[in-house]
């Protein structure tokens, strides 16, 4: 009894739904993340264009970090 218990908790967390959710989840938060960067990126070219040196620094950090 106590095996079967175990076998059916087993087999609910490891259904194949609950997986395909964890991953759209995870698929959205990857779009949202590169989103979010790709819109810093924007913000940091515009005061690179001012000449802002220190926004210039960043901006090539950020370009390293989407490669």
């Amino acid at each position: 009894m106590k095996n079967s218990i175990y076998q059916g908790i087993f087999k609910y967390f490891h259904s194949e739904d609950i997986a395909g959710d964890t991953m759209a989840m995870s698929k959205k938060i990857m779009e949202r993340k590169e989103r979010e960067r790709k819109e810093k990126i924007a913000e940091l070219e515009k005061l690179a264009a001012t000449g802002s040196g220190d926004a210039k620094k960043k901006l090539a950090k950020e370009k390293r970090k989407m490669k």
